[in-house]
């Protein structure tokens, strides 16, 4: 039987009717991590939240192949093995970053499916600075990509290094060195 994780934003903007299609492709056994997109079917969230969601997507993004639309959507559902494999160390919402940058590193499947939000009323409605969320968001989201993008970065060269030493020592097998 297989298991996965679903989360979803509690202030009401996720209808949970949208939950089987973004079960599907784990079930389908096409994706490892599943994040349902408000922007894939060309919704838009209230201006000042797309001005920030925007710049966190670029940071998000920037010098990737693989692109996603919603990297702040708090929608998303995941296999066991991605959740013990990506452990969560921020404490704020500066977690939706991490959780992503670290799934990419370790080569999970990551796609979106589309979703639709309702917001309340003006789309205030959250208790905290949005300006003040979005700056601490966008400062995670670049430590974590030189954090891991670096880490990930020097294990490949340590890699490629000991690779070459390997192919070295197969090609002097058996040849004596002298030293004098």
């Amino acid at each position: 039987m297989q298991h996965f994780i679903v989360t979803l934003d509690g202030d009401g903007q996720h209808n949970p009717i949208f939950i089987d299609p973004i079960l599907q492709p784990l079930k389908n056994n096409t994706a490892d991590l599943v994040i349902g997109s408000r922007f894939l079917k060309g919704e838009r969230s209230p201006g000042y939240r797309m001005f920030g969601i925007t710049l966190i997507n670029w940071l998000y993004n920037f010098g990737h192949k693989q692109k996603i639309s919603d990297s702040q959507s708090g929608f998303r559902a995941f296999t066991k093995e991605v959740a013990n494999s990506c452990p969560i160390e921020e404490n704020g919402f500066q977690f939706s970053t991490e959780f992503l940058i670290k799934a990419r590193a370790k080569g999970f499947r990551i796609i979106e499916v589309p979703i639709s939000c309702i917001y309340q009323g003006n789309g205030q409605d959250h208790s905290m600075n949005s300006f003040k969320h979005g700056i601490k968001v966008a400062l995670a989201t670049i430590k974590w990509r030189i954090k891991i993008d670096l880490l990930h970065q020097q294990n490949k060269a340590q890699l490629q290094k000991q690779n070459t030493l390997r192919e070295i020592g197969n090609q002097t097998n058996g040849l004596r060195i002298s030293e004098k």
